[in-house]
């Protein structure tokens, strides 16, 4: 037997050596001086497919990160010109799963105790979870980032979970202001185990920053637009109530106030009926004096359904779905028409006269408190065009 040490800086790192079962002194000097040579020979070729390995991969490397670079920038464009959340959050997956070389993922968003699926693209994953099940919900519950190597001997492992041919899975939360969770980026990998490093938990990291900020800026967009929608919509009430005033001072035909009033109340509260009711003497019943839109009941019972119970209570009341409502009036001509609807109290100093009503008969929850404040007032001027009368 002849043998020599291969080495890389000085360390051992394996051996070449022969052997003839034949003979003995069957090597001689030679033969090993000859071996010695070959090992320098095979330490050169190893040193260079190490360092090819290296440059290999040192190549992959950049070129995802090249294509990390390229798919931020991307997305960075569709977050300043995309007003589409779900189209971003699919762009975001798509992308995500381009560069870690997957086939399947999803996006979560928490509601309440449970994640919700809002974008996914590959093998089926659970359209709703609660807090702290599976993979997803402990990601989303704990807010950290977990990669599994070998899923199907993990704990994570549910059995009746869609996903059964899983194989590596790595999941990062989506965060908000002040670091609060509020969702879940996942991927999965149905090929093979050991799928996941550090630097594609890094990459899953960053394409989770850019989905948080777009949920952030969505929301922060619809907030500003329902604030501007609502300011514009209050200075069209309140200008509308200053030349109703007006009207009232100039105006000697009471019932053709009343009449125009409760046209302009439809028309600004973008309501499908209003209606003015009075009650009688006897206070038992009410009747209609006023109204336009889609035809109101002619009468009703004092406590009985939305006009009756706002006289009763002396209060303003806004029902999201009037059909739903548990003190509907059964016998009124409104049961299966109104949806959202509205009440304000008609008042002669402290006395309920009446009520003022509007109604929708296409949208449930379709008023504000807005609204409703705003309708005290149009009832207040109704009160003082019915004093006129």
């Amino acid at each position: 037997v002849i043998a020599t040490p291969l080495k890389r800086a000085g360390l051992v790192i394996g051996a070449i050596y022969l052997v003839s079962r034949t003979e003995r002194d069957y090597f001689t000097n030679s033969d090993l001086e000859m071996l010695i040579q070959a090992g320098i020979m095979a330490q050169a070729m190893l040193e260079q497919a190490r360092l090819h390995d290296l440059s290999e991969s040192a190549r992959r490397l950049a070129q995802k990160k090249n294509l990390l670079l390229s798919a931020t920038h991307e997305i960075n464009l569709e977050l300043n010109q995309q007003r589409d959340l779900n189209a971003l959050l699919m762009l975001l997956l798509e992308r995500s799963l381009e560069l870690l070389d997957v086939d399947a993922g999803g996006i979560y968003m928490i509601e309440e105790d449970q994640i919700k699926l809002v974008a996914a693209l590959g093998d089926e994953l659970l359209p709703v979870a609660p807090l702290g099940f599976g993979v997803s919900g402990h990601v989303a519950q704990s807010g950290k980032s977990m990669f599994l190597g070998d899923y199907l001997h993990s704990p994570f492992h549910i059995d009746d979970h869609p996903g059964t041919s899983w194989r590596s899975v790595m999941s990062v939360p989506l965060c908000g202001a002040h670091n609060r969770v509020i969702g879940v980026l996942t991927v999965v990998d149905t090929r093979e185990a050991q799928r996941f490093d550090l630097n594609s938990l890094e990459t899953l990291e960053r394409f989770a920053a850019l989905a948080s900020l777009a949920v952030e800026n969505t929301a922060l967009l619809q907030a500003t637009a329902v604030a501007a929608s609502t300011a514009q919509r209050k200075g069209d009430l309140l200008d509308a109530l200053s030349q109703i005033s007006l009207e009232l001072v100039a105006h000697d035909d009471a019932q053709g106030l009343l009449q125009k009033l409760t046209e302009r109340t439809v028309e600004l509260f973008q309501a499908d009926a209003a209606v003015v009711y009075l009650l009688d003497e006897g206070r038992a019943q009410y009747k209609r004096v006023a109204w336009h839109g889609s035809s109101p009941s002619e009468t009703g019972t004092y406590g009985r359904g939305l006009s009756g119970r706002a006289m009763a209570l002396g209060k303003p009341l806004n029902i999201a779905d009037y059909n739903l409502w548990e003190g509907r009036d059964l016998e009124v001509d409104e049961v299966g028409v109104w949806r959202g609807a509205m009440s304000a109290p008609l008042k002669r100093g402290a006395v309920i006269i009446g009520a003022l009503t509007i109604a929708s008969v296409r949208q449930t929850d379709c008023f504000t408190s807005t609204d409703l404040e705003t309708l005290e007032r149009f009832a207040a001027l109704t009160s003082l065009a019915l004093e006129k009368a």
